[in-house]
């Protein structure tokens, strides 16, 4: 993975946005719906 700045990575040929709020979603939150969501396309 690669740093482009502060708010933005790259893994491979996607770009990664980074953005931080007090009383938003964790990031754990955020990861665990998109596996939720995944796991019902596969479906």
């Amino acid at each position: 993975m690669v740093s482009l700045s502060m708010y933005f990575m790259k893994a491979g040929n996607v770009i990664v946005k980074c953005s931080y709020a007090e009383n938003g979603r964790s990031l754990a939150d955020c990861f665990l719906s998109y596996l939720e969501n995944k796991v019902m396309l596969l479906d």
